[in-house]
């Protein structure tokens, strides 16, 4: 009996210690457990297009992560695809924290892991669920510069070189993303060339001509305005004397070309602008920038507009200033994913930032010639967006954005919490360019500054070349608040397969983001269109193109590939989505952000899309000239 007991004793003990091992696997494997092989999993939710992942499994574990293709944004993910793949196996958890100004690639990116996983009959849900240790520091780092600067966009990377140019002995730049470029880099990388080469201008129309025409004979609003156009009619007086055949540019005329596109300007701001704008882009020739050939926009339609040779789109610039800081032996240093979180105020003065990295370091960071923030828009915070609205009735039913996720009005908030005064807060401009899948402005197919217009019943709708509020608005009118871009074989600007920036025009066409056909019949077939309703309005657009004049929506600006005539065609999906954000922080000429009195708040600087009335590439400018500012130059 004793020795019966004992064997009981003895199986019990067996059992207990089996289960206790049991427990203790699962609590630390929980999750584990696959069929061993190869998988290959896909998101069709990544920002720019699907995303593919291949997986290597054992029977209880995953042992390679590895994203196999992708279209997203280089430099900006870069981060993404390298990390959250490394992460997963590392922690053998889905559950991982997504890195700032790449969110929608990292789902992606889990997403086709967890296709992965559910085919090696994983536990999806458990591996969601799983516990990650996040590591998180509670260290204070002290830090001194001449310069801080909250942001690496367009105007934060132009104001650290500028001022590394001017004289500065260190400048740190505290980017929120995990790299620099902000909205920059998303943008397609058009900057205003106003004295550009003649062998990057396009020829002369009589469309031009006329456009030129007009401005001149405009009712002056000042003398200012009079002396300006007294000044352009000497100029293209000069030009028309030369002989030449290329499309005149000057300070004088973009001024005053964008004089009739931004209502709240004056003669002398537009002015200013333009000048700033021939400063910057000799500036960056100067530092090593070569240009491609000049184009017009959508909203800004005169053929003045350029973006690096070198480089993929906005990337250029970065890639410049990235080799001119070590080439020249520059002393800035880059902090990505650390954000500016607080201004740093002694006895009124603005003296530093407080900025936190992802790893929860905080960094204090004290400024011995000011601080500038350059943080760009809040067009990605709807939130924010909704706020300040007055002027889009439907502006919930702009879901889309253009911007990078780090466009979220964090310098506008930091600002005013020291009392900034800010300005313009409701001027949300819409982009009626956006790709229906993606909200990419980059993919585009056609000339976007002399473009033709279709909504889905075949017919135009507006004048294309009128300023952006006033395209988003008749586009949000149309049925499904979209519209097409119509072009063809000589003015899709395709080359060799791409699209002017790059994109695969075979893939755009398999994801339906783009449609291709040698008749315009077969081209309304396949969108939809009732093919001799496309015809017809195809036909009546020519003849305005081929005569300069349209009597239906007023246009005048042509050129001389305007017409759609020669196969294959092409139709470009678009619709509206959140692109630029007008108000901001307001300062005065010398960059110094004021406060409610129009002081200035001493240390305090600011630019590009932050501050009130400026944005886009343009902001390059800014950074140029705070820098010279900032050390007196």
């Amino acid at each position: 009996m004793k020795k019966i007991k004992k064997i009981l004793a003895i199986i019990m003990c067996t059992c207990l210690l089996f289960s206790m091992v049991g427990c203790s696997k699962t609590e630390n494997n929980v999750g584990l457990g696959y069929t061993a092989g190869t998988y290959t999993g896909v998101s069709k939710n990544g920002k720019n297009g699907p995303v593919k992942v291949e997986i290597k499994f054992s029977k209880d574990k995953i042992d390679s992560v590895k994203v196999t293709e992708h279209k997203e944004t280089k430099g900006l993910t870069d981060s993404a695809i390298e990390r959250i793949p490394s992460e997963v196996v590392e922690n053998q958890s889905l559950n991982i924290d997504a890195i700032s100004g790449a969110t929608i690639t990292c789902d992606a990116i889990l997403e086709a892991v967890a296709d992965c996983v559910k085919q090696a009959n994983g536990d999806v849900e458990a591996l969601k669920a799983k516990k990650v240790d996040k590591n998180v520091s509670n260290e204070v780092v002290e830090k001194r510069a001449d310069v801080v600067i909250i942001g690496g966009g367009a105007t934060g990377m132009s104001a650290a070189i500028s001022s590394a140019q001017s004289g500065a002995e260190s400048v740190i730049v505290l980017e929120k993303a995990s790299s620099i470029g902000g909205n920059a880099i998303v943008s397609g990388g058009y900057f205003e060339y106003i004295s550009a080469p003649d062998e990057l201008r396009p020829e002369n129309t009589e469309g031009y001509t006329q456009v030129i025409e007009n401005i001149l004979a405009i009712e002056p609003v000042d003398e200012v305005h009079a002396d300006m156009q007294k000044e352009l009619k000497k100029q293209y007086d000069e030009y028309l004397a030369s002989g030449s055949t290329k499309v005149f540019d000057s300070t004088y005329l973009a001024a005053l070309d964008y004089l009739q596109l931004e209502s709240y300007s004056t003669p002398e701001s537009m002015f200013g602008f333009a000048t700033l704008l021939d400063d910057t882009a000799n500036w960056l020739t100067e530092m090593g920038m070569t240009w491609k050939p000049l184009t017009g926009i959508v909203g800004y339609t005169w053929p003045r507009w350029s973006s690096p040779l070198e480089g993929y789109e906005g990337h250029g610039y970065f890639d410049l200033f990235n080799k001119t800081i070590e080439k020249n032996n520059y002393p800035v240093e880059i902090m990505t994913e650390t954000p500016g979180k607080e201004l740093i105020v002694e006895d009124g003065k603005v003296v530093g930032v407080v900025a936190k990295d992802s790893k929860g370091t905080e960094y204090r960071i004290r400024a011995n010639k000011g601080v500038v923030i350059a943080t760009g828009g809040f067009s990605a915070n709807m939130e924010m967006v909704k706020k300040y609205n007055t002027m889009w009735e439907s502006i919930e039913d702009v879901t889309a954005t253009t911007n990078v996720g780090t466009m979220t009005g964090d310098g506008i908030v930091m600002a005013e919490k020291v009392g900034a005064q800010l300005a313009l807060m409701d001027d949300i401009m819409l982009f009626p360019m956006a790709d229906p899948f993606t909200s990419t402005t980059e993919n585009i197919v056609g000339d976007d500054g002399d473009a033709l217009f279709v909504n889905k019943e075949g017919k135009r709708f507006v004048n294309e070349t009128l300023d952006r509020y006033t395209l988003s608005a008749a586009v949000l009118e149309q049925p499904d608040k979209m519209h097409y871009l119509i072009s063809d074989n000589t003015n899709s600007l395709i080359k060799d397969g791409h699209t002017f920036n790059g994109y695969d025009v075979e893939e755009m066409i398999e994801g339906k983001q783009l449609f291709r056909a040698d008749t315009l019949e077969d081209l309304a077939k396949q969108i939809g269109i009732d093919p001799e309703v496309f015809v017809a309005t195809i036909t009546k657009y020519n003849e305005s193109a081929k005569n300069f004049k349209d009597e239906e929506f007023g246009r005048i600006s042509f050129s001389k590939n305007s017409t759609i005539d020669e196969a294959p065609y092409y139709a470009l999906p678009r619709v509206v989505a959140r692109h630029i954000t007008g108000g901001g922080l307001v300062r005065d000429d010398q960059y110094r952000v004021l406060n409610e009195k129009n002081e200035p708040i001493e240390g305090l600087y600011a630019g590009g899309e932050v501050t009130a009335g400026m944005s886009g590439i343009s902001s390059f400018g800014d950074g140029m000239y705070i820098g010279k500012i900032l050390f007196e130059k």
